[in-house]
Formats: C-alpha cells, structure tokens, sequence
C-alpha cells in the first residue's frame, strides 16, 4: 500500500495537490449525475473554496476525495479525482488514504468516536502509529485552535453541537495531512467559532497543505481571500467568483398577540451540569424571535425546557413543535413523501375540541409546499444534502400545525431558493398568528427575519428586546474568555480539568491500578460465592459484594447526595433484579434438585444468589475501571490486534451515540403525539412514547454505524503498522499484589472456613 515518505509527522508533501477533472457521480437507479462536471485544482499552500446551491453535488465530491466514495458498490464514476498524485477511484485499494487526506463532514455526531474530547483527537493519530509524544503535542494544539482546550477530559455528547463541531475540526487539524477538506466547517459556528476554524485553515495552507473547504457564502471564508470555484444547480461547474446566498427579509405585519409561552427565571442541572441558570424568555402569538448565544450558551437546552423535556413545563401539551438541529433525528421513514405522510397524520385536526391550530390547511399546505418542492419525494431521507433536511425537518414541524415552532439552527446549509423558501413559510406563519423561536449565529439573519432576540450566555438570559434595539452578535460575551465552558459549567468541580492536560479523563476509584485487574476482582468475588457451600454462601458472597459496590459507587458517580443515592440505588436494583429473575428460572431445576440434597427452595435462592453475586461483581469492576480503559489496557498488555481493540470501542460509541439520541428521538415521538386538553391520551403518550422512539433509534443507530465506519476508515483504522496510544497502561507491582491478593483471599477464607 502507498504511503508518504514521512507519514509519521510530515506535514505536507511538496509538490502535491488536487486535481478534480469533469468529474460525474451517479447513484444507481438515478438518470442524473451530482455533480454533472467538476473541474477545480487546489495547488499545495493553496485553499480554496467549493460554494453551490444545496444538491448540485459539494459533498458528493468531498466524499470522493476522501477515497471513501470509490466503495460504495451503489455510486457509479466518470471524470478523475487526484490527490497527491493518487485518483482516488482506480486506487482506492492502493493508497494509504488516511496518509493523503483528512475531512470533516457536515454532520459532527456521526464523527464522534471515542470517550473523550481528547481521545477523540488523538484517536487518529494513534490509528496511524505516531508516538505518543508527538499525539499529545498535536491533541494540545489542535484542541487549543478551536477553543475546547478546557473540556479536554469532557464526553463528546455532552457538548453542545456548535461544540461538537469544533471538535471534528480539531481531529482534522491534528491529522496534518496533505490535504484537509472541510465539508461546511462553520456552518453550527458561533462567530468567533467561525474565525478560528479559518484562522486554523488558513495555518494548514501556510504549511503547504492544500485544503478545500466547502462553504455556503460565510464571511468567515468568502471574504476575498481565497478563490471560489462555484458549482450550478445540475452540477457543472459554474466559474470562479464569490457566491453568497441573498438573505430574503422577513415583514409579518401583525401586532404581537398573547403570549404563547413564557420562561421565568428557570434553572436546569443535568448530568451533574448546570446548562441553565436564571433563563428567562417570553413568546407572543404572530412573532418571530430569535435566541442567540455562543455555542454552548444553553439555546438547545432552552429549547428542551420549553418542549417539557424536563421537569418544566412552561408550556401546555400540543402547543409545541421542534425542528431539531440534527435534522436526522427526527426522521424514521423509508422516503421523503412517506416522511412528509406521516407528519400530515400526526397535526392535530382543525376541528378538534381545544385545537389552537395557528393556520387552515390550505394555507399550511401551500406553506409547506413550498419547503418541499425541490425536494425528491421517493429518496429516502437521510440520501438528501444537508439543506434538504433542514428544509424536510422544518417541514415537518410545520405539518404538525403547533402555535409555537421551535427551530433550532434552521438556516444551516441552505442556500439562497432555501432560505426564500424558508422565510416564505415562516412569514406566512406569523401572520396568521404563529409563534416561532429560532437559534442562529448568522447576524445578517437575525436581522431580517426576528422581531425580537433574547441573548442567552453561559445558561443566562442577559438582554431581551425589539430587533431594532439589538446591538448585535457582539453583545455576546467572547468565547475566547470563557472558552465555551457554559453549557459545561465549571461550577462542576470533579469534571474540571487543567487546560494542557490531554491525558484526563473522568476520575475512577483506584485510578492507579491497571484496567485489567478487574479481572482477579471480579473472580475473588465469585469464589467467594463458592467457599460455603448452599444458598447461605452465596448470600455472604452477595452481601460482600453489594457492600464494596455501595462504597465505591459515590467514588464513581461524583458529587452531589442525590446523584450518589440514585446510583447506589440503581445498582442495587440492577442486582436485585437479576438474582429474582434468575432465581426464577431455577424453578424448571427444582425436579431435579433432590438427588443433590437440597430442597426446592435452596435450588432456586442458590442460583438466584449466584447470578446476583456476578451481577454485583460486575458492576464493582465497572465502577473500579472504564470499559474503554479495558479494552486498550487488552489490547496493550495482552497483545490483542487493535481492529479487535477498534471494533470493541466501536460498540461503546455506539452506546453513547444512543444515550444521546434515544431521548432526542422520544421527544420527537411525544412532541408530534400529544393534543391540547386530553390530558389522558397525553399521559398515555407520555408512558408509550419512549417505546414509540425505538424503531427510529434502531435505525438511527444503523446509519450511524455506517457513517462510524466511513470515520474509522478515515482515521487510519486497518493500516499495516503498530497503533500507538494517547494512554498507556503499564503493569505495575501494584497491580501484581492485588492479582495476588485476590487469589489467595478465597482460598484462605475456604481453609478457615473448612
């Protein structure tokens, strides 16, 4: 396989750049290509920009740069597309991509791979075999460029998506490879966000990577610097020159009605942080109002508040819907117009009793309509560009006919028809009487679109008035000074972390012993179960062991009274439902049971306490080690390949892409079934609703185990050569003594006993 001459640490390979030569995609089934000819060279120290109207085939394009198009068996090719001397196509097989190439894409979730912020940076690195010295060199500065050089220990999914954004940035930064294409970087950007994402592009081409960064006409990269090659509607090459989307103005004509909803003072802690703290908000019937705030400000939280995510509830059920920031989340059907179907049977009929339907259904369907058109009805939704699923997500929310509309960064990735079409539908909705609350980092949008803003930072409403009192996106606070630690609040002292310390992670117990001795642990436990023989054995074994568990356990969850109780509380439950349920399946034994001399009874509590023994065993490992530690603890001391190592940390990513999605997708479910006055069908809703959401999860995870898998490939995983780690976990005496100690425990407590 072709590799750089210096893949472990060069920066550049002189010389090299991108050529893209008439190149042609289609999909299989499809009589068109996207995009139809693309011609465009990127010289390395060069950047240029790629800019076009949404589906005229930008993104396709990355992809193929990337290598990673070439194996999709669905997507036929004509034209080149040659980085660093290699087409991407004809030698996909050929060529150590990972070397070549870094990108980003436009959806940052589907990038998140690992457990931590830093991990997640290094992980690249460490799939291409660079020692660890240089990882956390290039993890410090990479993460420094983008400002989350303070939540370097954090959970991905704990950030805010302008945050998580940033941080796919940041892996790309790292990978300093030749060439770096960034699929719509700034688009979730606040605007400082937006300037160092530039800043730092602008760096890798003064180190002589050539990089394309496909944009829809932000300052932060169509400012004059750099040249544009702009791609048609059909998906030829248009010519150079800027392109920048029109912002149409919104003008609703309508006095401010009552008020919808109304946020007073409210402050939300979750997961130990504090994402609001004193928010306040009001919402009138016929006005546009915009929330604006850096990333991490808590706008996505404010959202969830007024939605009834949390224990608020500001608002009645059936007065709100919600256009998701990833627009993804909230589709579960197999094509466009099954998705726009569905929506439709969802809204609440006109003449029901208690219906505040703000619009008449042919006014929502020629609104809707106009949202819609352009889109292709019989493609299934998560096939369509970025500004196609803003357009269908909003939609949706809209066919759902709520008095209040919640939309959440609805502008990025539209172009200028999406962005007609969009404040088309919003202005028809305020004026007959609609409220919508929308979040955007684009000032020139506030601008023509809102009525009123509401400035939020760090989980604080800090001004609320008429848009002509606004003083714009500068009277947000810099994030340079708070480095977007709102949503994360630093108040959390047992998450806080030192700004250079990439290594951090969240605290353990017996953090200084190796991952693997959990092992000897959990077996000591076990045999335990075995030195007294029966039922009354076991019971000491459990009773042992749900002992440590109730010590460690507030070691593990973190400060707070109530979070430790909750967790001691849980475990216990976990075992207790373990050892019943098994215990119970014993009973099939118990015919059988005679011959060994114990009763029906000591049959079944004598397995039931066995199984709850290992339950509790194992839940005091997980509480001593983290399941990603483990793994590469394995996958270092133990030799094991690191595809195994890889795939392992692949299912934990999957987890806690779940974890973050799976109340997402039950909101969604909630929000599009509940109906104003029917407080029975809305409890009802309320207990089916996470039931509701499992089939769309299921098939979110699907998707995003695809897209896991482009990411890793992307990184470098399957490379012929060793992988080096951020981390390394050596085997200490320390951790012999307590291998130790856990075998000769069990085997002296027996003699004693014996």
């Amino acid at each position: 396989m072709l590799q750089p001459a210096l893949w472990n640490g060069a920066r550049s390979v002189s010389g090299k750049r991108v050529v893209v030569d008439s190149l042609g995609v289609r999909r299989e089934g499809r009589t068109s290509w996207r995009p139809e000819s693309v011609n465009l060279t990127v010289d390395s120290g060069d950047l240029r920009v790629l800019a076009g109207p949404c589906g005229s085939g930008k993104s396709t394009t990355a992809r193929v740069l990337t290598g990673l198009a070439a194996a999709d068996a669905g997507l036929s090719f004509r034209g080149s597309a040659v980085i660093a001397g290699h087409d991407t196509v004809s030698e996909v097989e050929r060529v150590s991509w990972p070397d070549f190439v870094s990108a980003v894409g436009q959806d940052p979730d589907a990038q998140v791979t690992c457990r931590t912020v830093a991990e997640e940076v290094a992980s690249g690195l460490e799939f291409r075999g660079i020692a660890s010295q240089e990882i956390e060199k290039r993890t410090h500065e990479a993460l420094a460029k983008v400002g989350l050089s303070s939540l370097a220990g954090e959970e991905p999914f704990r950030l805010s998506g302008g945050q998580r954004q940033r941080l796919a940035v940041a892996c790309a930064l790292a990978a300093a490879t030749p060439v770096t294409v960034l699929d719509e970087p700034v688009a979730n950007l606040d605007p400082d966000g937006a300037q160092d994402v530039a800043a730092a592009a602008a760096e890798l081409r003064s180190n002589h990577a050539a990089v394309l960064v496909i944009d829809h006409g932000s300052t932060a990269f169509q400012d004059g610097k750099y040249p544009v090659t702009v791609l048609a509607r059909d998906g030829n090459t248009a010519g150079d020159g800027p392109w920048s989307p029109h912002i149409p103005v919104i003008h609703t004509n309508h006095t401010p009605g009552a008020v919808v909803a109304r946020v007073q003072r409210v402050h939300l802690r979750t997961a130990g942080k504090t994402r609001l703290h004193d928010a306040s908000i009001t919402l009138r019937a016929g006005q546009i109002h915009a929330l604006v705030g850096d990333n991490g400000a808590g706008k996505s939280s404010l959202f969830g508040v007024i939605a009834g995510s949390f224990r608020h509830k500001p608002v009645p059920d059936g007065i709100v819907d919600w256009a998701f920031q990833n627009p993804e989340h909230q589709f579960s059907a197999l094509t466009v117009d099954e998705e726009l179907r569905r929506a439709r049977l969802r809204g609440v009929d006109q003449t029901d009793e208690g219906s505040t339907r703000p619009l008449n259904a042919e006014t929502l369907d020629n609104l809707v309509s106009g949202l819609t058109a352009e889109l292709p009805t019989d493609q299934p939704p998560h096939q369509l560009s970025g500004g196609q699923k803003r357009l269908l997500g909003v939609a949706c929310a809209m066919l759902s006919n709520r008095p209040l509309l919640l939309l959440d960064e609805p502008t990025a990735h539209l172009d200028e028809r999406g962005l007609t079409a969009l404040a088309h539908a919003l202005e028809g909705w305020a004026q007959a009487g609609g409220a919508v609350l929308f979040t955007c980092h684009d000032e020139r949008v506030v601008r023509a679109w809102a009525d009123r803003v509401t400035v939020l930072r760090h989980g604080t409403s800090v001004w609320e008035g008429d848009i002509a009192e606004w003083s714009g996106m500068q009277d947000g606070e810099s994030r340079k000074e708070s480095d977007t630690t709102a949503e994360v609040s630093p108040s959390s002292t047992s998450m806080s972390r030192p700004a250079h310390d990439v290594r951090a992670v969240r605290p353990m117990p017996f953090a200084g012993l190796n991952p693997l001795t959990c092992f000897p642990i959990i077996g000591a436990l076990i045999a335990l179960a075995f030195v007294v023989p029966g039922a009354t054995g076991r019971l000491y074994a459990l009773m042992v062991s749900l002992g440590i568990l109730t010590v460690i356990t507030p070691l593990r969850t973190g400060p707070g009274l109530p979070r430790r109780v909750a967790g001691v509380a849980l475990r216990w439950a976990i075992v207790a439902i373990v050892t019943v349920v098994f215990g119970l399946l014993a009973l099939r034994g118990t015919a059988y049971s005679s011959g060994s001399g114990e009763s029906p009874w000591e049959h079944v509590a004598s397995h039931g306490l066995l199984l709850g023994t290992v339950c509790a065993a194992t839940l005091v490992a997980g509480c001593i080690a983290d399941a990603t530690d483990i793994v590469n603890a394995a996958a270092q001391r133990l030799r094991l390949p690191a595809t195994w190592a890889a795939v392992a940390n692949s299912g934990l990513a999957i987890a806690r892409y779940l974890r973050h999605t799976g109340p997402i997708a039950r909101d969604a479910a909630r929000l599009r079934a509940v109906r104003p006055s029917h407080r029975f069908h809305n409890g009802l809703v309320r207990l089916i609703s996470p039931f509701a959401a499992l089939f769309p999860i299921f098939v979110d995870a699907i998707r995003f185990s695809r897209r896991l898998a482009d990411t890793l490939t992307l990184r470098g995983l399957g490379l012929s050569r060793p992988r080096t780690y951020l981390r390394a976990f050596p085997w200490k005496i320390r951790d012999t003594i307590v291998t130790a100690v856990c075998i000769i425990l069990p085997l002296v407590i027996a003699e004693l006993l014996l």
